[in-house]
């Protein structure tokens, strides 16, 4: 019997699109062109047996900042996240090092060391913008798509004028403006280097507000073994009600009839029928590669052609350490040794900007700073006792100058220079570091073809690509101009990140398209 939906790529958002529907009580075939399921929720020994890479995704925040981690109970299916204080770092030539806690009272004694002036600034900035993170967490888990804009100048609140102009400016000049201390300005950007915009562009000023600050309220949040785990709980539920899961499954076409999306075809020429319809998994930009263009509105598939990555990209080395891995600044803050993430290399805005200048001329960076996530510090189940598995990257283009296939050439000569480079800061000898492996731009599209351009979040998190304008204006609902085919990729609102919203607002238009049922709460909201 024909299942009445299939989700044509089983990434965590195409699974949570499937959850919903299956315990709806929709038949519901998820079909995967990988071995495994989950996308960008990946967790392989990539080095050596018990070390465990997450090649994309790591910490988490949106699971839990949308209805998805509790609707769907991942915890009862063996999702668990960990978050400890010591969240971030950054350290400095100098010796020096700041910490970004969660509890940020402490983050401000910290920075106090560095200014006074500049940590009470941080400090009273927190406290009075704490309602527009708790609007900006609204909006990004919100359904329907919301309009984008800067937020609404308030005569009565003085404040309100100056975050609209923040809005129109960039991340760069707002740190500026605010902070005197070099050391401040760089953590406020530098400890968030794995982020997808360039902080001297126009329109990314309130990032400091909704996005660094918002590590205190709506922390990002480590998955216990790895991200891998949220796709293997989505498939369990999948399948205890009644659905399942297919990989080794490529499909090639979706397959329409009649103005219709009836079922999928594969790479190997099997057709498999949907009694309702189909839901790409994918995104965007591959849905185009799977239709043919003659069934789709010209000025629709003119605005996906023109939906944007990012800017910059990340290049990451991934490596097996044996024994533990102490930081040199830890003699400035011990707590550096017991973050997740460490950011280094970067020792003044000018560095940055270099960085972004870089990618913007397909050049390999100049400045080799980056970050260092060592999950296996909140986790000792990624890797085997006394062991730690490193995750090093830096900003890159996905285009180099000779074009993409350039990564080839260079990747391994740019890793080694990145493991050298961080091994500065660290008390760790070389020969400590067991195996390593690099991950280049190039490497990711191949390995999964949804991360168009290599771009982590798929699509440029700028406001004329966000909201009601993601993947474009009309086209913000999950739906497309076929009948029976919906989209549950990251190209659709909010955005990437593990956080299944988008699979969860598609199962939701369709609930409604079809009169279905639905047992989830969130239904009920606007």
């Amino acid at each position: 019997m024909n299942p009445d939906w299939i989700v044509a790529g089983a990434g965590h958002n195409g699974l949570t699109a499937a959850c919903y529907l299956a315990k709806a009580g929709e038949r519901v075939l998820a079909v995967e062109r990988s071995d495994v399921a989950g996308g960008g929720a990946s967790t392989r020994e990539w080095t050596l047996p018990g070390y465990k890479h997450n090649l994309h995704a790591m910490r988490v925040r949106g699971l839990t900042v949308g209805p998805v981690f509790d609707e769907l109970e991942l915890a009862r299916y063996g999702v668990q996240l960990i978050l400890k204080d010591e969240f971030s770092a950054h350290v400095f030539d100098d010796g020096r090092a700041l910490v970004r806690y969660l509890d940020v009272e402490r983050t401000v004694r910290d920075m106090a060391r560095f200014s006074a002036r500049d940590a009470k600034t941080y400090r009273d900035l927190f406290y009075e913008t704490q309602d527009l993170r708790e609007a900006a967490r609204r909006r990004r888990a919100g359904w329907p798509a919301p309009p984008s804009g800067p937020p609404p100048i308030d005569p009565a609140r003085p404040l309100s004028a100056t975050l609209n102009r923040w809005y129109h400016s960039s991340l760069i000049h707002v740190v500026k403006e605010l902070f005197e201390d070099e050391h401040i300005q760089v953590f406020m950007r530098g400890s968030a280097q794995a982020v997808s915009y360039p902080a001297d562009a126009p329109l990314t000023g309130l990032d400091l507000v909704v996005g660094i600050m918002a590590t205190h309220s709506a922390p990002l949040q480590l998955i216990r073994g790895g991200s891998a785990e949220v796709a293997r709980a989505l498939e369990r539920i999948l399948c205890e009600h009644g659905g399942a899961v297919r990989t080794n499954a490529e499909v090639r076409e979706i397959v329409v009839e009649g103005g219709r999306a009836v079922g999928v075809r594969l790479d190997t020429g099997e057709e498999l029928r949907a009694t309702k319809g189909v839901i790409a998994g994918f995104g965007h930009k591959v849905l185009l590669e799977t239709v043919d263009h003659a069934l789709l509105p010209d000025d629709f598939v003119q605005a996906i052609q023109r939906f944007r990555g990012e800017e910059i990209v990340l290049f990451a080395v991934h490596g097996a350490v044996e024994g533990p891995i102490h930081y040199h600044a830890a003699a400035d803050n011990p707590d550096v040794d017991r973050c997740l993430d460490v950011t280094f290399g970067l020792n003044s805005l000018l560095d940055l900007i270099k960085q972004y200048n870089d990618c913007r001329e397909g050049a390999l960076p100049r400045v080799l700073g980056g970050y260092c996530d060592i999950p296996s510090i909140w986790d000792a189940s990624y890797a085997p006792p006394g062991g730690h598995v490193i995750d090093i990257g830096i900003n890159v283009p996905y285009r180099l100058e000779r074009g993409p296939e350039q990564w080839d050439e260079v990747a391994a000569d740019l890793g080694d220079r990145l493991v050298e480079r961080w091994l500065d800061y660290v008390d760790v000898p070389k020969s400590r570091i067991l195996k390593t492996f690099t991950y280049s731009p190039l490497d990711i599209v191949r390995g999964n073809p949804s991360f168009f351009e290599a771009s982590p979040i798929q699509g440029s998190v700028l406001p004329d690509q966000m909201g009601i304008f993601r993947p474009a204006y009309g086209w913000a609902d999950y739906a497309t101009p076929i009948a029976g085919l919906y989209v549950a990729g990251s190209t659709a609102h909010p955005m990437g990140g593990i956080s299944g919203i988008p699979g969860h607002h598609c199962a939701t238009r369709i609930a409604r398209d079809y009169g279905i049922p639905a047992w989830w709460p969130s239904f009920l909201l606007p």
